[in-house]
């Protein structure tokens, strides 16, 4: 049993064997020509983001490009990312009964949020052109809170409104410009914990055409978390990080989980960001990303 082309990243936000549950694995993100085969049919069939596999399948990896990300009714997560044919319940075998910790609060969440995208299914491939005449909208909460140390901004606009670039300013909650930055991207990365930002707890932020000030953003107000509130998500992450890698591209995807649940949308903004750079060419995560985006009203 080939079995070396699998990273085994511990304990997603799923703990526990719900009821109705009808699958060992369901399938987080695929990339690439892989396929499965049920004892029902017995003839290999393309496979996708949430298709539920069970007892008696196998999976068929094509090659070493390849990428299957799977989530365990245990709640481990599962990648394959060398060829190969799995038997599905071999697989199962590796993973044994796990408690309920942390992961026990977000098992439904994490399902539902998988078929939810599956049922949406589309790329945002529009989103460089999406906005109103005259309006830049921004893909954060018009307030939100923040626990990480860097923001993943990005915006939409009509695009013939984009050929002079834009011009990012931040203000302190006096009205003074604490940091200006210019791009031609409809994205900025902002790190928080350097520089004039380093000692503001709340500030805010807009976006400016570079060729028509008349095209903008709304302003938006972003705030630190305070010490007792970072302590306490500290440590729910110290236990994740027992249960999860959150450096793999499927790792990310559950942390991600985590701050919505948490209501901090811009750390989880950060999330699906890395783990669609690492994965560029993964639509699947992409795919998540954007039913993030609608289901939170982001851009509105």
């Amino acid at each position: 049993m080939l079995l070396k082309g699998f990273l085994l990243v511990s304990y997603l936000f799923i703990s526990f064997y719900t009821p109705g549950q009808s699958y060992i694995f369901k399938v987080m993100a695929n990339k690439g020509e892989n396929f499965y085969k049920s004892p029902a049919k017995n003839q290999w069939e393309p496979i996708k983001a949430g298709s539920n596999l069970n007892k008696g399948d196998w999976i068929k990896i094509s090659n070493d490009q390849s990428f299957l990300g799977l989530v365990h009714l245990s709640g481990r997560t599962l990648e394959l990312i060398e060829s190969g044919t799995f038997d599905i319940e071999q697989l199962n075998k590796r993973f044994g009964l796990q408690n309920n910790g942390i992961a026990s609060r977000f098992s439904e969440f994490v399902f539902n949020n998988i078929d939810e995208a599956v049922a949406g299914r589309k790329p945002d491939k529009g989103s460089e052109s999406r906005g109103e005449e005259g309006e830049i909208k921004l893909l954060i909460p018009r307030s939100g809170k923040v626990f990480g140390d860097k923001i993943v901004l990005q915006w939409t606009v009509m695009e013939k409104n984009s050929s002079g670039g834009f011009n990012v300013s931040v203000k302190n909650v006096f009205d003074d410009q604490i940091k200006s930055i210019q791009t031609v991207d409809k994205q900025v990365i902002i790190d928080i914990d350097k520089g004039e930002l380093e000692m503001e707890s709340s500030f805010y932020i807009n976006v400016v055409a570079g060729n028509d000030e008349i095209v903008h953003s709304d302003i938006y107000n972003i705030k630190r978390l305070s010490k007792n509130q970072k302590v306490l998500i500290e440590e729910d992450i110290r236990k994740i990080g027992e249960e999860v890698d959150r450096k793999s591209a499927t790792g990310l995807i559950v942390l991600a989980t985590y701050f919505e649940k948490q209501e901090l949308l811009i750390d989880a903004i950060s999330c699906y960001h890395q783990a669609i750079q690492s994965q560029p060419d993964l639509a699947d995560f992409q795919i998540l990303y954007k039913s993030f985006v609608e289901r939170n009203a982001l851009g509105r």
